[in-house]
């Protein structure tokens, strides 16, 4: 099973605020010029949107009489290339940033498209959810990008660490039916019947093969794969003084900006083409807690024995109920 971790619980900051959001007023109040990017949309994400969606379509049917081994390499590769692309659109369309705030469903049936080759449905609840770990980071009632106790000691070992790397997408596909059920809306009903729709067409019409280069892809790529590895080297604390971490390099262009994660978390309604800007306009609050790969944070985090499940920072907010931020 390999070296067990040596922690044994998570990092407990109890009655304190969540930390962006205190961070959004500092940089504010010294560089308030940074509101005019919170105002932006960016409709060229739109185009890509249907770029993506017609190139993994296309991709899975020209592979349908392809070897195993090819398909299973495309899926990896190129596949996984769009299928991070059409992730970070639908986490962009959940922030209302392809048509602003004033367009909430054109925002939503965006990602709905972008959400039709991935293979399960999330672009509905992803939102609901996604909101929620924004405004309550790190609070242990509302933010299930936080791992459960079940999984801590699940995935305990090193061993433990590689498998819940590579079983990412289904921990946290699963972990909010458990940690924090909602009931499923209209949207969501009609996401869920759209991705069950496509995926017979897909299989009936094409085969095992397209199929699998669809739903096996996304669920290889956005788990143990160099750009998968973003979802760990996020908010693992790697350092105590920080919970939120960025990466400035260049697979960024796959995630539409979305290794400038600190920034992202500062101000969730600036598009992801405009988070560089941030940066340049505050460059004093963005010189720590920064990845230089997420690759070799994602190695760090399995073979350090002192980082594990546990390394997450969990608070209960004390305006968790009683507070909305109108930025998230």
């Amino acid at each position: 099973m390999g070296q067990s971790v040596s922690l044994t619980d998570f990092d407990w900051q109890l009655d304190s605020d969540e930390p962006h959001a205190v961070r959004r007023r500092e940089i504010l109040k010294k560089h308030p010029e940074i509101k005019s990017l919170m105002a932006k949309t960016d409709y060229k994400m739109v185009v890509m949107t249907y770029v993506c969606v017609i190139a993994q379509l296309v991709t899975a049917y020209m592979v349908k009489d392809s070897s195993w081994f090819n398909v299973v390499l495309l899926a990896y590769t190129f596949g996984g290339c769009m299928t991070h692309l059409l992730w970070s659109i639908v986490h962009e369309a959940s922030h209302r940033t392809l048509f602003g705030r004033s367009r909430p469903m054109a925002n939503t049936l965006t990602a709905m498209v972008a959400n039709t080759p991935v293979g399960f449905p999330m672009a509905v609840t992803f939102k609901r959810y996604h909101m929620l770990h924004h405004r309550y980071q790190g609070d242990g009632r509302y933010d299930v990008d936080l791992p459960t106790y079940f999984e801590a000691k699940m995935f305990s070992t090193t061993l433990g660490k590689v498998l819940f790397c590579i079983l990412q997408p289904v921990c946290y596909y699963v972990r909010p039916l458990f940690m924090l059920p909602m009931t499923p809306t209209l949207l969501e009903v009609v996401n869920v019947l759209q991705i069950l729709a496509v995926n017979y067409a897909v299989a009936h019409y094409w085969g095992a093969k397209a199929f699998f280069y669809l739903l096996g892809g996304s669920l290889m790529t956005l788990g143990f794969h160099p750009l998968g590895a973003h979802f760990i080297a996020d908010h693992y604390l790697y350092e105590k003084g920080s919970e939120t971490y960025s990466y400035y390099g260049w697979l960024n262009m796959f995630v539409f900006n979305g290794g400038y994660h600190n920034e992202h978390h500062d101000f969730p309604s600036v598009p992801g083409s405009y988070l560089p800007e941030v940066k340049k306009m505050a460059p004093e609050f963005y010189t720590n807690y920064i990845h230089d790969s997420w690759w070799t944070s994602m190695i760090k985090f399995i073979k350090d024995k002192d980082m594990g499940m546990y390394s997450r920072r969990v608070r209960e907010i004390p305006s968790a109920l009683k507070t909305n931020s109108k930025d998230s």
